[in-house]
């Protein structure tokens, strides 16, 4: 009997480790959403192994992110390693996405290599004045432990920002955020990349969906006037003909 101990351990193994991956997609998604607070999901299909999620969203219906469709295939060695990931991605329309995650020893969640392009349209921004331009993410990593931001690095851009109704757009320019962790939230520095619009400033958000945001507009010397009607929408007037801009809220 002792020499089909082996065996049967391996057996057992085996079974467990398609148990899992034959288990719901519902599994998968509900861990993330304990994780994710604010993440909403219409439905799922597949199981662990492979699946996708469809209605996608983060955050509230006025501020937050829509990504419509997410596919995933989990890497089967990091289950019998136990430690969990799998390569997601999503492409719909003007959306596409990809990134590897992953549920690690002693953290509750990690995010590698987090590529994403999708238009202004699908942030939920609750903004005063109609926008409209391009989106891009690079994430090289993000770690959660105990519903705090332990690790990130990253940087967002908005690409030709639009101001104004398709009758008169006036463009701003491009602007990034370089993305940082401090006392476990998520840190955004706010800055321009040239063209009409000035910006500097920084975005504070923490997993709770709080956020608070201090930034300075201007304009540059040489931009269109009409620009200029639009900036008392988005701060108030300071003494050297800039606008501040300083707000909290909650995005989910």
């Amino acid at each position: 009997m002792r020499r089909y101990r082996p065996w049967i351990a391996l057996a057992v193994v085996s079974l467990l480790f398609f148990i899992v991956l034959l288990a719901p997609a519902g599994l998968l998604v509900g861990g993330l959403q304990q994780q994710l607070p604010g993440l909403k999901v219409s439905s799922v299909s597949g199981t662990v192994w492979r699946g996708e999620a469809y209605g996608l969203s983060w955050g509230s219906p006025r501020r937050g992110i829509a990504l419509t469709t997410l596919k995933w295939r989990a890497r089967a060695w990091s289950l019998l390693a136990l430690s969990p990931a799998a390569d997601i991605e999503g492409q719909l329309e003007e959306q596409q996405y990809s990134a590897r995650l992953s549920l690690p020893l002693g953290h509750d969640l990690r995010l590698e290599n987090l590529r994403a392009e999708l238009p202004l349209a699908a942030l939920a921004v609750n903004s005063p004045v109609p926008l409209s331009g391009r989106v891009s993410a690079e994430v090289a990593r993000l770690t959660i432990d105990d519903d705090r931001i332990a690790e990130l690095s990253g940087r967002v851009v908005l690409h030709d920002l639009v101001i104004g109704g398709q009758q008169r757009p006036l463009p701003l320019g491009s602007f990034a955020a370089e993305l940082d962790q401090r006392d476990g939230e998520l840190v955004a520095k706010l800055f321009d990349l040239g063209g009409p619009g000035k910006l500097e400033g920084e975005l504070r958000l923490g997993l709770d969906g709080e956020y608070r945001t201090d930034s300075v507009i201007a304009l540059a010397s040489d931009s269109d006037e009409s620009l200029r009607n639009w900036l008392p929408l988005l701060g108030e007037p300071t003494a050297d003909d800039r606008y501040r801009l300083v707000q909290r809220g909650r995005f989910w």
